[in-house]
This record gives C-alpha cells, structure tokens and sequence, in this order.
C-alpha cells in the first residue's frame, strides 16, 4: 500500500528562504570586524544546550528584549585584530541585512500552495528584527509560526506541533524543510518527515517526490 501523500509544508526561513547561513555570516563579520568563529560558536551552543548559547535562546523564545540580547550579544563576539569592539545597538538587523531572499524556494513554496498544499513558515526568530517582507509571506503562508511570538523554539517537538494544529492537520502529514540537522531532529520527534536543506535543486525535487506536484515551472 502507497504511503499518504504529505498535506503541508513547514519552512524555514534563514538558510531556506535565504541564501546560505555561511554566506551571509561570512559579509556581516567582514562588514563589521568580527571574527566570524566567535558567532559561529555562540549559535552552535545555542543548539547544544550549552550555557553560551542560553542567551539566544531566551531571544527566540521572546523571554529577553532585543536591546538586551544585543549588548550582551555583542559582549561575547571578537573583533578581528585592529577592528574596533562590535557596535551593539541595530546588530541584530545589520546581520540579517545581508541575507538575501533565495527567488527558487519561494517560488516552489507558491506553486506547492497553489496546488492545496497547506503552507507554514516555522522558525526561530531573534525578537523579529529579521526584516521579513511581510507581503510575500502572505502569498507564501497560510500560517506563520514565529518562535519570539509563540514561546517556543525548534528543535523543541512542541513548535512543530503547534504549527500542524495552526495548519488544522495531523503531524504525519506535515513536510518539514530546515538547514540544520538539529531541528529536522525535532520534526521527525513530532512525527513529521523531514528535508535537510543542502541545496535548492535536491530540496525542490524531494519536495516533488514527496507531494506528487511540480514546485518548479515545466
């Protein structure tokens, strides 16, 4: 007997809807004199559990105000020999600043909705200063899962649950596409199926694959 087909998808945002993480962080530190490690570690222990990482977690959930998180934020980053120290104040929107919307991803998501599937942006916000083109998510989204507005985070398994009750569809039916491993981990822990996003041309065809309809134009 055929597997169900999926009846939603659940995206993220940076790294799927933009250009890769990498990409961008590499600009903002060289745009800001940071050395680009000391971010690096700061949100891989924001993954871990690890203390470092406790104050990002606390932004995503909505329980630490932006200007806070940026000063603290800034604190922890290393300047680059001879830079000066990390300007806290608007950090947060400078980093996101540089990342590029990724047209391919969004315009799979379009055609995925146009053909019924139900369509969720989920993802870890940091106090909503992503700058997200709220037009287009209306044309993208049925629903919006915004970690800062509804306390929770990915991978927590209750996040992705929440999402496919907005959606008003069981977890088994849900498609998640994410960047990082961590969280297509806590997708598949809510009983959803789970893409780890490397590139756009094999997220788009499992996409295919998976739903039965083309996400991109013939």
């Amino acid at each position: 007997m055929a597997a169900e087909r999926p009846r939603a998808l659940l995206l993220d945002y940076a790294g799927v809807l933009t250009v890769p993480i990498g990409e961008a962080l590499a600009a903002v530190c060289d745009a800001e004199g940071i050395d680009p490690d000391s971010v690096r570690a700061l949100i891989a222990a924001a993954y871990t559990g690890h203390p470092d990482g406790a104050d990002i977690a606390a932004l995503e959930t909505g329980r630490m105000p932006l200007a806070e998180f940026e000063a603290a934020f800034a604190s922890r980053l290393r300047s680059r020999p001879g830079a000066p120290p990390p300007v806290a104040d608007g950090l947060v929107g400078r980093m996101f600043a540089v990342l590029p919307p990724n047209p391919r991803m969004a315009a799979a998501a379009r055609r995925l909705r146009a053909a019924g599937v139900r369509t969720a942006l989920l993802t870890n916000t940091w106090g909503g200063a992503e700058g997200h083109d709220t037009a287009e998510l209306a044309e993208l989204f049925d629903v919006l899962v915004l970690s800062h507005e509804v306390g929770l985070r990915k991978p927590d398994p209750d996040i992705y649950a929440l999402a496919a009750e907005r959606l008003g569809v069981p977890a088994g039916t849900c498609v998640v596409v994410d960047d990082l491993i961590t969280n297509v981990i806590g997708a598949q822990e809510a009983g959803m199926r789970a893409v780890l996003h490397q590139d756009d041309a094999t997220t788009i065809a499992e996409l295919e694959e998976l739903f039965g309809v083309p996400a991109t134009a013939r």
